[in-house]
C-alpha cells in the first residue's frame, strides 16, 4: 500500500510493448517517473491513467515528447494525467497525439 509520502520510482524499464488497457492504471499512486522510455504502441485506453498522481512537468513533458513520435495501432485513445505540460517544449507533441490521425482525447491540467 502506497502512503501519500512515498513516491514511487522505476517503472521507466518496464516493457509495455504488448500492453492493451492502461486505464487506471496509476490512478492515485504517488508515482513520478519518466514513461518516456515506454513505447505502449498496442494501447487502446490511458483514462485515469496518471490521474491523481505525483508526475512532474518535466516528466509529464518527456512523455508527450517521446510518445508523439511513436505510431499506435489505435486512434481515439483516451488519456487522462493531472498535471499541466510546458507549452514552449511540448505543445506541438501534445497537438500531434491529439491531432489526426491520432485524435487522442486528453485530459491534463493544460499548458504553461
Amino acid at each position: 500500500m502506497f502512503t501519500n509520502s512515498e513516491v514511487v520510482d522505476g517503472f521507466s524499464g518496464w516493457d509495455v510493448s504488448n500492453g492493451v488497457d492502461f486505464g487506471g492504471m496509476f490512478y492515485g499512486a504517488p508515482v513520478n517517473d519518466d514513461f518516456s522510455s515506454w513505447t505502449p504502441t498496442k494501447a487502446d485506453d490511458f483514462a485515469s491513467f496518471l490521474r491523481s498522481t505525483s508526475m512532474s512537468v518535466a516528466n509529464y513533458d518527456l512523455l508527450l515528447n517521446a510518445w508523439s513520435l511513436l505510431t499506435f495501432d489505435n486512434s481515439s485513445i483516451p488519456f487522462r494525467c493531472d498535471q499541466n505540460y510546458t507549452i514552449a517544449t511540448s505543445q506541438a507533441a501534445r497537438d500531434i497525439l491529439t491531432g489526426s490521425p491520432n485524435n487522442w482525447t486528453i485530459l491534463d491540467n493544460g499548458g504553461i
